[in-house]
């Protein structure tokens, strides 16, 4: 299917086809999303004017062939990962009693929920002719894993009566494991160069930022329960013991990145080897 754009708000945006061909420039400060709704895999060319961003979401992989890139100053592609939801915070005291001359239930003591995990940013491959380039950080911090919540407070003993003691109270529940955090994307960065403003080195005005994300928080252990009440000159009992705290959740994992100068003549081999196709 064919189609013509011709502009979009403050992005200009000129381009032959949903996938193939097309100018894309994202202007002065301002930031261009690629999500599912706009998805460019071929571009002819690609302007980033100064302190413009191109933010990726929602998207496993952002995987772009550009025949012609050219870059500001403080320009930036942003594919960072979420962090991860903290759990919820459970009831405190449960409000729970053992029966008379019980203790408390070890069991019946609520333990708090696992954070959820980081977010993993999208994997970005490009494969570009750079005309010119001032600097282009690209950010690909993962997310933070959430914090588990606290645990509950134990079971209330039971009460005493004439003919028994007064139960213990219950341990109080476990706090909830940390989520793990996400893992780096992977970043490859294929380039050629295109005329004298191009970098004279690979590494040359493009920089990789961003960490595995953290592992998130445990959750204290809620609580011990209290002691069962007195009764009939018998005493309260004790309470229970704090509950465990959570685990602290793994950190994310590790993930080197690439930038390869090609020479012009290996385009054609490269691109096929990378999956892009000029005729789709």
């Amino acid at each position: 299917m064919r189609r013509t754009c011709i502009g979009f708000g403050l992005l200009t945006l000129v381009c032959t086809s949903a996938l193939a061909q097309g100018t894309l420039q994202v202007p002065a400060g301002q930031t261009q999303i690629i999500d599912p709704t706009y998805l460019p895999l071929l571009l002819d060319e690609l302007i980033m004017e100064d302190s413009s961003v191109i933010r990726v979401e929602g998207v496993p992989e952002w995987r772009v062939q550009i025949a012609r890139l050219k870059i500001g100053r403080n320009a930036r592609i942003d594919i960072r990962g979420s962090s991860g939801q903290d759990a919820s915070q459970v009831r405190v005291d449960n409000g729970n009693t053992a029966n008379y001359c019980d203790n408390g239930s070890d069991w019946a003591s609520p333990s708090g929920g696992a954070g959820a995990p980081g977010y993993t940013g999208p994997d970005l491959i490009i494969l570009a002719g750079i005309e010119t380039i001032g600097d282009l950080t690209i950010d690909r911090q993962a997310g933070g894993g959430g914090k588990g919540g606290p645990g509950g407070k134990g079971e209330k003993g039971g009460q005493a009566r004439c003919y028994c003691s007064a139960g213990g109270g219950a341990k109080g529940g476990s706090g909830g494991d940390g989520g793990p955090g996400g893992r780096l994307p992977k970043v490859e960065i294929y380039w050629y160069p295109l005329g004298p403003g191009s970098p004279p080195s690979p590494n040359a005005g493009l920089r990789i930022v961003g960490n595995p994300g953290r592992g998130g928080q445990p959750g204290a252990g809620g609580p011990g329960g209290d002691g069962g009440d007195g009764a009939c000159g018998r005493g309260a009992a004790g309470p229970g013991w704090p509950g465990d705290p959570g685990v602290t959740g793994r950190d994310g994992a590790n993930q080197d990145w690439s930038i390869i100068k090609i020479p012009h003549e290996s385009l054609g081999g490269i691109s096929l080897v990378l999956g892009f196709n000029r005729e789709q």
